[in-house]
């Protein structure tokens, strides 16, 4: 396979920001840096290019884009939505590229998963696909321009470990809404972490946590000042004895 060609200006790249997928529109190019309009609002950053993956090369006639919603991309939110393909289509896309074994599965490109899902000249629908590709779903990974479809034993696993991820987050959120609202609860409801927690509160209400330098961390200390308690003891006795 040929490498790829370098990033030109107005070419339609995508770029992960706080692990959150976007896209931009490159303006200029200085050696290892580009000038990029970012998302729906043309925000301007510049950025290495390793950092960048190509999803369309900009044409060769016609003025660079200076917003997504420009020609010749045309993308707007509702196009994008329009364009995102089928579940149905993405699942039999998984079926038909999935390993048959622990093998590794052979790697595909942006433009050979669209051959199965959808139209490779279509610039919202490659759009479309990279930004769910990216969006966490757990069907195929992918990596600086290459992708290949997880494993049918890969899967069960990552979808176990969301589910006690989710769980785990359940279990918080019912903490920390307990101790907002000072409701009795049994210690049997919580889980590792929330018992964790628990006892620090106790051993900052009897003075005994100092010793080790714990700290509450900053959802609890959240949860506390959503309580009207402070980390003194005084207010941590009066709190678990709400609490029961």
């Amino acid at each position: 396979m040929p490498p790829p060609s370098p990033l030109r200006d107005g070419d339609l790249v995508g770029l992960l920001a706080g692990g959150q997928p976007q896209l931009a529109v490159i303006q200029s190019i200085d050696q290892r840096r580009c000038e990029l309009s970012i998302g729906a609002s043309g925000r301007r950053d510049r950025l290495p290019l390793r950092d960048l993956e190509r999803i369309q090369p900009c044409p060769d006639a016609g003025p660079i884009a200076r917003r997504l919603a420009d020609p010749p991309w045309l993308l707007t939110a509702d196009r994008l939505e329009a364009a995102c393909p089928r579940r149905r289509d993405l699942a039999s896309a998984w079926l038909l590229l999935a390993p048959d074994t622990e093998a590794p599965a052979a790697e595909q490109s942006l433009d050979d998963l669209l051959a199965l899902v959808g139209s490779a000249d279509d610039p919202a629908q490659r759009a479309a696909l990279w930004l769910w590709l990216h969006s966490g779903q757990l069907l195929f990974r992918s990596r600086q321009g290459r992708l290949a479809a997880r494993s049918l034993n890969d899967l069960r696993s990552l979808r176990r470990q969301r589910h006690r991820e989710a769980l785990a987050e359940r279990r918080q959120q019912h903490w920390h809404g307990t101790l907002r609202l000072r409701r009795p609860l049994q210690a049997t409801e919580l889980g590792p972490a929330q018992q964790r927690e628990l006892e620090l509160l106790m051993a900052l209400a009897a003075g005994t946590a100092e010793p080790t330098g714990q700290q509450p961390t900053p959802e609890l200390r959240r949860a506390l000042q959503a309580a009207h308690c402070s980390t003194d003891p005084g207010a941590l006795r009066h709190l678990l004895v709400d609490l029961g």
